[in-house]
């Protein structure tokens, strides 16, 4: 990395930290509005980790409480919560025109480090001998269906909020769409075709001296003849010529007959390139065609992965992924900086909802379990068994998607990032044919 580079890279971490704030700000701002809708005490509400820096705003509200409850006007203390407060929460026993009730003040707040961030939501540590149960106000003490909901909300909110922003992005700036003609771009360097001499606008006009017309007649041959020595004529500028390509064959995704990028893995041939793309203006039904397509594209990659493991290292992406894209994005400017941010929004809540504790799935997993078994709660070592299987999990997922980012930023093989369309296709791997 060279000096002058310097300033672009650090505007890439401000942006990347910036865009994560605000993701996890929207993601648990759901959880937030959800937990007072159900009359849960929210102790904090932190953008940030590490020491609190800030408090911006604080927030007074009363919890109903039954009059077996009250014991003494005062102060009442509840004990600290999931994440860890700076102090037991507590809370001021009154007296309303509606009867007892706690007063308790939500603080919204900064912290030190710019990753991340909670909702702190009052009794949310079980314990040994149950007693979550009996806080009033506290997230336990609710019925299972209202916990179910109040989990589901942060990623809910993730994902609707994304595709509210693409929505509107996308009737701003439109999307980049192929055009089915057999003229190829986008030719990745250290690939068939750039080593075969083939290069970005050349127009494929015959395969084996036999004509085509369509680009996707050119990815059909490329994909069924992989190892195969093809004879490819084309036509640059006024002149023409002709070239030897044998296909690297490959395992991942592949264009269908729209130039869309389907779902399915499949052992199939590539050269390293792609067609060409036109600018398409968007209204409000394409735009939101467009965007609600990204959740539906992300759920299948999930499922792909699952079902073909293969698909990990063309689908999956982590941290250096993120950076990467981040980086390119803000190259390419503000509009390609919202798309990517809204996708990423859109990954993370899916990715939340996986049924792994300590994500919001796991939790829900839970939840739904104590619903079926009429509200009972599951044991304190049934629950820590399920937490410490699901971070296990959590933990070797992130470690194979690491070493798919190494693989792919670091490895023999490795190409520049780049900024994916402001389309849908942003949201699926990049596939050179």
């Amino acid at each position: 990395m060279s000096l002058a580079n310097i300033p672009s890279y650090l505007l890439t971490a401000v942006v990347f930290l910036v865009m994560i704030s605000v993701l996890v700000a929207a993601h648990e701002y759901g959880h937030y509005l959800l937990a007072r809708f159900f009359n849960m005490g929210v102790e904090e509400f932190a953008i940030g980790m590490g020491k609190k820096v800030k408090v911006w705003r604080r927030k007074t509200y009363e919890l109903p409480v039954s009059q077996s409850y009250v014991h003494d006007l005062g102060v009442v203390s509840h004990g600290a919560a999931l994440e860890g407060g700076d102090h037991p929460a507590q809370s001021e026993l009154v007296e309303t025109g509606h009867g007892p009730a706690l007063r308790e003040t939500t603080e919204f707040t900064v912290r030190m480090l710019p990753v991340g961030g909670f909702v702190r939501i009052k009794g949310m540590v079980p314990q040994d001998d149950g007693s979550e149960v009996n806080i009033p106000g506290g997230f336990y003490s609710k019925p299972p269906w209202q916990r179910l909901v109040v989990l589901i909300a942060g990623p809910a909110a993730s994902v609707v909020s994304g595709v509210l922003v693409l929505i509107c992005a996308l009737m701003i700036q439109g999307v980049e769409k192929p055009i089915n003609r057999p003229v190829i771009s986008e030719i990745s360097p250290d690939t068939v075709a750039s080593t075969a001499g083939l290069k970005d606008n050349d127009r494929i006009v015959a395969i084996d001296d036999k004509p085509i017309t369509t680009f996707y007649d050119l990815v059909k041959a490329i994909n069924s003849h992989g190892g195969q020595k093809l004879k490819l004529t084309y036509v640059r500028g006024v002149q023409g010529g002709s070239v030897y390509v044998t296909p690297n064959i490959t395992d991942g995704p592949t264009f269908d007959s729209d130039l869309e990028i389907g779902p399915e893995i499949t052992r199939h041939g590539v050269i390293g390139v792609g067609p060409i793309y036109h600018h398409v203006s968007l209204g409000l039904a394409g735009a939101t065609h467009e965007a609600i397509r990204i959740p539906v594209e992300a759920v299948q990659s999930i499922f792909q992965m699952v079902t073909q493991p293969a698909a990990v290292k063309e689908e999956a992406g982590g941290v250096i992924t993120m950076v990467a894209t981040t980086h390119a994005a803000t190259q390419a400017g503000p509009g390609s900086v919202v798309v990517f941010a809204c996708l990423l929004s859109i990954s993370v809540g899916i990715f939340n909802l996986l049924p792994f504790p300590p994500l919001d799935g796991g939790q829900m997993l839970m939840a739904f379990a104590e619903l079926l078994r009429g509200g009972r709660r599951l044991s304190i070592q049934v629950q820590q068994t399920l937490v410490n299987a699901g971070m296990l999990l959590v933990i070797l997922l992130f470690l194979i998607v690491g070493f798919v980012d190494v693989q792919r930023y670091a490895g023999p093989s490795r190409s520049p990032a780049s900024v994916p369309p402001t389309n849908h296709a942003a949201a699926s791997p990049h596939a050179n044919k």
